[in-house]
């Protein structure tokens, strides 16, 4: 790590559907822009991938100049993405063929390689040789690929954790009585498996959105679609079209169990990207509800972003997590929860488990988790029974106590002259950078022109009065000499143009080009108002 980054005070992803749009691309769709805060108003921005966090898995890094991007709006990599398309349609499409040439050979003939990640037959066994192979695949297995395929651990990059049998039959049993027709499973394939093989049964029908491409030889192009749920990236364009055609109609029910390193804010995004998709269509039965499984210390993060949701008290448990896994110890203590814009009344967790209903909060809590008369809640959130601290006026966790200098509960081995790390930029304790009011909101500017620049030309078409028309001709003339001055204004030197830019000098800034460029009839392009 770099002296610079020692000084890493926060990194912030800023996210927005015109940044999106003209974002550079990696191989998983555009790129986030994220921005580093090192103090002092050190600020560093730059395009990252959004599905990796480890540059050993996608190297893609290019640094935030806003003074040429501003530029390249509806102009980025269209031919590079119209060629993945139809890549990635090509490979889903080949892919599922294997599965349709499976079922018609005999089980002990069919075979899969995970060297190759690839279906294969007693035909083409002698091309994985020496590879890592499972044999004598069932039709319940080819139903079930998340029981077949090895499960992708790299917290990095593709961290694959899933369900128990109980949190799923928690899950299928909640999504029936709420009498959902349709489930859009982001990232959940346990679910969509169980929802699928019993559909004939539950009569729930289902989508799988997930960034592994193994689904696809496993599942049909209207049950699965390869996506980034980070940046709202589809890696085949048509199958957008599935989604919109998915949530038309009938009850859908959005289910999304993200890596637990994954950005809140970027998750947020796609929520509401989804969302808005559902509420858009007019055949759409209403509004689109949401269960989110995170750790509930993301609570705080989550309810800014989204302030309709809550987190219910029941603790998701996972086959293949080594702290979560179903019928150990720390299950009973798993810090995963479900969030969801679903009123908590209406769901009823398990009473076999120790769920019990408080009539007070008129929702479920968990065993441990003991209503307070004088908080007039269940304040427990981590899985302990909380204890109310008169001083603090709260409900704390058991193991804090209340420390007379500090004036707050810590845990007993706290050191009092520790000084409590809060905003970055005025040290108040009360809040985060993110909430100060001296926090300088990023304008991400899309115009193809300066915010400097105000041509006659805008003027003329804005309708003002006492302006006269100009022909097709003249507007043809200027706006000519408006690009000439644009693309003209790139190679003036960075420094000059960071001086000026930081004092503020926008008017002088544009004399002293004007000046410089002596170009005939470019002044009349330009009104600068003194």
């Amino acid at each position: 790590m770099s002296g610079k980054d020692r000084n890493l005070q926060g990194c912030d992803v800023l996210i927005s559907e015109d940044i999106l749009s003209t974002s550079p691309h990696c191989e998983h769709g555009p790129t986030l822009l994220f921005e580093k805060y090192y103090g002092k108003g050190n600020v560093k921005r730059f395009f990252a991938c959004s599905a990796y966090r480890d540059r050993k898995y996608c190297k893609f890094y290019q640094p935030f100049d806003e003074k040429s991007f501003i530029h390249l709006k509806g102009q980025k990599c269209s031919k590079m993405n119209k060629t993945e398309d139809n890549q990635e349609k090509e490979t889903s499409s080949d892919a599922y063929s294997r599965m349709e040439t499976l079922r018609l050979v005999k089980e002990r003939d069919r075979y899969y390689c995970h060297s190759c990640n690839l279906l294969t037959t007693k035909t083409e066994i002698e091309e994985h040789r020496n590879h890592v192979i499972t044999t004598g695949i069932s039709d319940t297995l080819l139903k079930q690929p998340s029981k077949l395929l090895s499960a992708r651990n790299n917290n990095k990059s593709q961290a694959q954790y899933l369900f128990s049998k109980g949190t799923t039959e928690f899950l299928v049993k909640t999504i029936k009585s709420l009498h959902f027709d349709k489930v859009l499973c982001v990232g959940v394939p346990r679910l969509h498996e169980t929802l699928l093989k019993d559909k004939a049964q539950l009569k729930i029908d289902s989508l799988l959105l997930d960034i592994d491409e193994r689904f696809a030889q496993f599942f049909s192009s209207s049950e699965f679609c390869r996506y980034n749920m980070f940046n709202d990236y589809f890696f085949c364009g048509s199958s957008r079209v599935t989604l919109q055609s998915f949530l038309r109609n009938q009850r859908v029910l959005l289910v999304m169990d993200p890596p637990f390193g994954g950005l809140v804010e970027a998750l947020a995004f796609t929520i509401s990207q989804i969302t808005n998709s559902s509420s858009l269509d007019t055949n759409s039965a209403g509004s689109l509800p949401v269960m989110w499984i995170f750790p509930y210390f993301m609570e705080k993060r989550i309810l800014s972003a989204l302030p309709n949701f809550h987190m219910l008290d029941y603790k998701v448990s996972y086959d293949n997590h080594v702290l979560f896994k179903n019928g150990s110890k720390s299950s009973k203590n798993s810090p995963v929860r479900i969030f969801t814009d679903i009123s908590p009344a209406k769901i009823s967790l398990p009473a076999d488990e120790g769920y019990w209903y408080c009539s007070k909060c008129k929702l479920f809590s968990a065993p441990e988790n003991l209503h307070c008369d004088k908080c007039n809640k269940c304040p427990s959130k981590d899985g302990s029974t909380y204890r109310h601290c008169t001083s603090c006026d709260r409900c704390v966790k058991p193991a804090y106590t209340h420390c007379a200098l500090c004036k707050r509960c810590e845990l007993p081995s706290h050191n009092c002259n520790r000084v409590l790390a809060g905003c970055h930029l005025c040290g108040d304790s009360s809040h985060k950078r993110r909430e100060c009011p001296q926090h300088k909101t990023f304008q991400f500017r899309t115009t193809d022109k300066p915010n400097i620049l105000h041509s006659r030309e805008e003027k003329n078409l804005s309708g003002e009065e006492g302006q006269p028309n100009e022909t097709d001709e003249n507007l043809e003339r200027k706006r000519h000499s408006k690009n000439r001055f644009i693309l003209g204004s790139r190679k003036l030197e960075k420094r000059s143009y960071s001086k000026h830019l930081r004092r503020g000098l926008y008017q002088d800034y544009i004399r002293e080009y004007v000046s410089r460029r002596r170009l005939r009839g470019l002044r009349s392009t330009i009104s600068i108002t003194t």
